[in-house]
């Protein structure tokens, strides 16, 4: 039987065989002697280990001085946080609706990145700072 460079038994063809039951082959090549592979039935979109998420996020700007941001009224997941401008002498409470899951703390230096982690806000994703702050952060988050 002929072997592959790799020494491999398979057979080079130019066109796809069809085998009957019971029946069975050596590996298929190309011919550049690689494997052949072909995916004759779809993947379903409905399995997580095979959905195509895109790639690219949405990214809101938050002046903190406003009350109360809802960056997402639905659920959505958090990548990160970005501080623009210094935070204030005051905390910054980023909440799935009224559950706080992060708090960012006082005076928070321009420039700090925080990895979020594809953190789940099941519900939504809200920018809820003290009522006196000051400061601006963005906020990458991708809709569920």
């Amino acid at each position: 039987m002929a072997r592959t460079r790799h020494g491999l038994p398979g057979i080079y063809n130019s066109t796809a065989i069809t085998l009957d039951n019971e029946e069975g082959a050596a590996l298929a090549l190309d011919v550049n002697d690689n494997v052949k592979t072909t995916l004759a039935t779809a993947l379903s979109s409905d399995i997580d280990s095979v959905t195509n998420y895109p790639v690219s996020c949405t990214m809101t700007v938050v002046d903190t001085s406003v009350n109360s941001t809802t960056v997402s009224a639905a659920p959505a997941v958090l990548l990160g946080i970005y501080v623009n401008t210094v935070l204030s002498a005051h905390t910054v409470l980023i909440t799935d609706a009224a559950v706080t899951k992060l708090t960012l703390p006082a005076s928070m230096a321009a420039g700090t990145k925080i990895d979020c982690h594809s953190a789940l806000f099941a519900t939504s994703l809200i920018v809820n700072p003290d009522d006196i702050s000051t400061g601006e952060i963005v906020v990458f988050w991708r809709a569920v």
